[in-house]
């Protein structure tokens, strides 16, 4: 985390000095951030245990799309988790719901777009019109996806490396159940 967490944030500082907006795209988001806070207020007011069972037996798209019109974006939230407060502060991460005609998504943008009403307003106008385009899932995330297959060869190739490497440094590689049947085709 540490070697990874540096980097990812001195990227990002990046993107902040240059102004550059910047969000990501979570299809069928099951977080719980919102319910959490749902589960405390309940909690609060004594309510009884049933209703509050049935609140947590829930996930947030639950209840931002029971209210949420299509092609509308919800309020934005501010992550409070652990990792979350350990970036620098115009980098903490911050997330809006938009109800697509097809699902409800979570859009995670850092502090500095979510603060700037102009880059605020070209994030989600951008991941609209490509959700629009894309009938329901966004044109450049397809592309991005297609772009990213791995074939045959290519995962063949990299098993290869890796067993020679293991070779090398005299590990014994070990391979789960899950993993020797992805490699190894039974007819």
């Amino acid at each position: 985390k540490d070697y990874f967490f540096k980097k990812y944030c001195a990227l990002l500082q990046k993107y902040y000095q240059e102004q550059i907006p910047l969000c990501s795209y979570l299809s069928l988001p099951k977080g719980k951030d919102i319910i959490h806070l749902l589960y405390a207020h309940l909690s609060n007011y004594g309510h009884t245990i049933e209703n509050i069972k049935q609140i947590k037996s829930l996930n947030d798209a639950h209840i931002i799309g029971s209210f949420l019109p299509e092609d509308n974006y919800s309020t934005i939230f501010e992550c409070r988790s652990s990792l979350a407060l350990e970036y620098p502060k115009e980098l903490q991460p911050h997330f809006i719901f938009i109800n697509t005609v097809h699902e409800l998504v979570r859009i995670e943008m850092p502090a500095y777009v979510v603060h700037n009403k102009d880059l605020f307003d070209v994030c989600c106008s951008v991941v609209l019109d490509q959700i629009h385009k894309g009938n329901g899932y966004p044109v450049a995330l397809a592309e991005a996806h297609e772009q990213a297959v791995i074939t045959g060869s290519d995962r063949d190739f990299f098993y290869q490396i890796l067993e020679n490497f293991s070779i090398q440094e005299k590990h014994h590689k070990v391979l789960s159940q899950k993993a020797l049947k992805k490699k190894i085709m039974t007819i």
